[in-house]
């Protein structure tokens, strides 16, 4: 096996037992605040922290991918700069724009979650800049340290809930205050580790770099990031806080392999530009994606053989009408999970378009789907799109990965020839 096979295989794997392990951590997490809150109290957790983490991500723009794709070329300081320009331009606008529509957006959930809402959103600006910063620690192959601070905050935040609860104080309140404490710690710590704080450094010829190749790879995040939460961000206002909280420990639930395909995309991206072969990474990519199927397609057979006896022992008997919804949700999840990967591909042999391509047809699925179902058949209505959309995405890949590799055989074989 070569060197840089291995590394890859090391690195794949501490990603996929990372975010495994913060699953495992949900696994304590989900209950406590299942039995605590109720069904109401979850849900109205689950309206203030979803919307605000796809805030977050919106705000990356693609900066992160754009800062491992230039990370052979230009200083650390530099690109993760570039992010905070991006981040804190883009997000201030939003804070100001979105504050007073806040109320009426949360106007069928407890007045409490307004101002948590707000405090989450000023919290999702320094997103982008922390994620280009830790991402940068995966291009530079510092695995542990990566995943490490990635993943500090939902530690943090499960030790503060365990103890809340042992204190018998976990109430709605003092569970949103333990998450944004646990994301402001990592923060810090992440800007320390990597000196990643706003300040000297920022290069404008650098920056324009990045949002070009971000501007390629931004459509792509946004309908991924559309795709896998637009559904919870609509269900906000369209269902009740019951109803919300068994949808969200549906897809709580259904995205236990999701850690596994992130792993082996997040190491795949920088490794396979390090290779200049094409034929090279298409053989890496494929034992990539052969193992992706088969750990994601295990994984959601164990789910639903053991969530009709497992949610409820977990989480309640209230919440067991989430175990139909996490069936219709678990193969749209492995289609998800093969994307992915070749969307990884895709974005390492230059091409980030055509996977923002697919998204973007996932997200079209997506938009126009939930518009037509959400209303007359609610959760499940919404879980059936979802799942349509992440196939919509897999075909799209697929399809743009089967040509590139005809014409790359193609190629090789006329450079025999001649």
């Amino acid at each position: 096996m070569a060197p840089g096979e291995e590394r890859l295989r090391f690195a794949s794997a501490v990603n996929a037992f990372a975010g495994l392990g913060v699953y495992a951590l949900s696994a304590i997490t989900g209950p406590l605040l299942a039995r605590s809150l109720g069904p109401v109290g979850r849900g109205d957790y689950a309206a203030v922290v979803v919307p605000t983490e796809m805030v977050g991500w919106l705000l990356a723009f693609g900066m992160p991918l754009a800062a491992v794709y230039y990370a052979r070329d230009h200083d650390d300081r530099s690109l993760v700069m570039g992010s905070w320009a991006v981040a804190m331009g883009v997000g201030g606008l939003l804070a100001v724009i979105t504050w007073e529509f806040i109320p009426s957006y949360l106007h069928g959930h407890a007045h409490l979650t307004v101002p948590w809402f707000r405090a989450f959103l000023l919290m999702a600006i320094p997103f982008a800049p922390v994620y280009t910063a830790a991402s940068l620690l995966m291009a530079r192959g510092k695995v542990v340290a990566f995943n490490v601070l990635r993943q500090l905050s939902l530690v943090l935040n499960t030790v503060f809930l365990v103890a809340l609860a042992v204190a018998g104080r976990l109430t709605l309140t003092n569970a949103l205050a333990s998450a944004l404490a646990g994301d402001a710690i990592a923060y810090v710590a992440t800007m320390w580790y990597v000196r990643a704080w706003p300040g000297p450094g920022f290069s404008r010829a650098v920056t324009r770099m990045q949002v070009r190749y971000a501007a390629r790879v931004a459509p792509g995040s946004l309908s991924n990031l559309l795709v896998a939460r637009l559904d919870q961000f609509v269900l906000v206002g369209a269902v009740s806080s019951r109803n919300l909280a068994m949808y969200a420990v549906a897809v709580t639930g259904a995205g236990v392999s999701s850690p596994v395909s992130a792993g082996i995309a997040q190491a795949l991206l920088p490794h396979l530009r390090t290779i200049d072969g094409r034929s090279d990474r298409a053989a890496h990519s494929a034992r990539a994606i052969k193992w992706t199927f088969l750990a994601s397609s295990c994984i959601a057979g164990c789910l639903a053989l053991g969530a009709p006896i497992g949610i409820p022992l977990l989480f309640g008997r209230s919440f067991a009408g989430a175990v139909p919804l996490l069936w219709v949700l678990l193969p749209g999840q492995v289609a998800n999970d093969v994307a992915s990967v070749l969307a990884s591909r895709l974005q390492a042999d230059g091409r980030p378009g055509a996977a923002s391509q697919g998204l973007l047809v996932a997200v079209i699925v997506t938009v126009i789907g939930l518009a037509i179902a959400v209303r007359p058949f609610g959760t499940g209505g919404a879980a059936v799109v979802t799942v349509l959309s992440q196939f919509a995405y897999l075909g799209w890949v697929a399809n743009k990965a089967r040509r590139r590799g005809r014409h790359v055989i193609g190629a090789a074989a006329l450079a025999r020839t001649g």
